[in-house]
């Protein structure tokens, strides 16, 4: 080489190699698991000219770049994409919904049973939904024991409070509704410190089951029992020994009343077949209090409606579809739409810092590069997005949900590096509100 000492180089005399490209001549006429399309020259080092070596589209190493790990065409001049998702921004919502935080601290100890916060439709305001999940689920309906726990501002001494209420109401879809016989539990300390749990059985009535599907007010007196009340009477505190349950005492209730380090609404729960999968199954409560008699005055009380208001949830995918190494499509998911749920309206999310990471050298998350060759191509595009309300969310309202559509955009090569956005539209399930979402994307030539 002109500038420099002489060097001998020598092939390798048992394998040909014309071009000295590190790749066999045999190895370029018979590219292992390609098709006769993949034929490089041998007499060339780069036979498509692309910059990449017969050897490194062929027969790729860990020690070369990822234009050579994604298994490229030496034949045909292809081009290293770089593809993501940019921004998402809710221009327009269609729903308000209940942000974090709302339940007032009360919540669902049992495992696949959650406490859920709704701003609207409350017996005034907001509520608080428990939901049961899927494991609940069976062909006939079911039963199941369900337990709300109170925060501590239900704890302590409330030996001054007359009352404990709260309000109740069903769930009724297709002509079918659940149903709840509800207890209250107290958990506290006994005249000698010693733990003591006490429980009352509300009377619903004849058939020992509340069943409305509008708000009633439960209301359960603190007081022991007057007399000497049947062995099965509803209506009465009671011990909870396991044995007996003997009914409480005035001083039992009082020492409990004291010293309250529990309160639970609890219960067993039945819902029908026609709840099956489509997470009807749950109950709303509403306005817990304790209450004194003497003046009306709430020695503590959840009403649900605290909390922020945003959008809506969303659900639905943005995909990313491109040319596989051994021919055909890959189809990837590279951002899922509730990144950007519980936004407010005007809220950009950047959703190339968020997702699923994709990229074959781990550049970033929502990142991925890939090949097009000649005739190939790529698309950017999306399932349906859901904007759903907070009664679709609840399983309150199968229908209440906005449809904003879906993305499709093609990209042929040869690829120019470039930004596209799409402004995706939607309606409200009664047509009163229309809403809108900007996405954007962008994508490069890394080669």
């Amino acid at each position: 080489m002109t500038g420099q000492d002489p060097f001998l180089a020598y092939s390798d005399p048992t394998r040909s190699d014309a071009d000295l490209d590190g790749l066999s001549d045999y190895d370029e006429k018979n590219p292992a698991g390609r098709d006769d399309s993949h034929q490089s020259d041998p007499n060339e080092v780069d036979t498509d000219g692309d910059g990449t070596s017969d050897h490194d589209e062929i027969d790729p190493s860990d020690d070369v770049d990822l234009a050579s790990d994604v298994s490229r065409n030496p034949t045909i001049p292809d081009q290293v994409v770089e593809f993501r998702y940019a921004n998402a921004t809710v221009l327009e919502t269609c729903y308000l919904i209940a942000g974090e935080g709302g339940t007032d601290g009360w919540s669902a100890p049992f495992i696949d049973q959650q406490l859920l916060h709704a701003l609207f439709g409350g017996n005034d305001g907001g509520y608080a939904w428990l939901q049961l999940g899927l494991t609940y689920f069976h062909d006939g309906g079911g039963t199941a024991i369900i337990t709300i726990e109170a925060p501590t501002d239900f704890h302590g001494d409330q030996s001054d409070q007359d009352m404990f209420s709260f309000d109740l109401k069903q769930v009724q879809a297709e002509g079918e509704q659940s149903r709840f016989d509800p207890s209250i539990g107290l958990r506290g300390l006994d005249d000698n410190g010693d733990e003591l749990v006490l429980y009352y059985e509300y009377d619903t009535g004849d058939n020992d089951w509340h069943e409305s599907t509008s708000w009633d007010t439960l209301d359960i007196p603190l007081e022991a029992a007057s007399g000497s009340p049947a062995d099965d009477a509803e209506g009465v505190w009671r011990v909870d020994d396991d044995d007996t349950d003997e009914p409480a005492t005035d001083a039992q209730l009082t020492s409990v009343l004291s010293s309250v380090t529990e309160l639970t609404i609890a219960g067993p729960y039945e819902y029908p077949s026609s709840f099956e999968g489509v997470a009807l199954a749950g109950i709303s409560f509403d306005n817990m209090r304790f209450t004194d008699a003497s003046d009306g005055s709430h020695g503590a009380v959840s009403r649900f409606d605290t909390g922020s208001i945003t959008s809506g949830n969303y659900s639905g995918n943005f995909k990313i579809e491109y040319p596989s190494a051994g021919g055909g499509l890959t189809a990837e998911t590279l951002v899922t739409a509730n990144e950007f749920s519980q936004s407010t309206a005007g809220t950009t999310t950047a959703l190339d810092e968020a997702g699923t990471t994709k990229a074959l050298d781990e550049v970033a998350d929502s990142i991925i590069q890939f090949v097009v060759g000649e005739e190939q191509g790529f698309r950017a595009y999306s399932t349906d997005i859901i904007e759903e309300s907070e009664a679709y969310t609840l399983g309150r309202h199968l229908w209440a949900y906005a449809n904003y559509g879906h993305l499709s955009t093609d990209y042929d090569y040869p690829v120019v590096g470039g930004n596209e956005s799409e402004v995706l539209r939607g309606q409200s399930h009664d047509n009163e509100r229309t809403c809108s979402l900007d996405v954007s994307w962008t994508w490069r030539v890394v080669q």
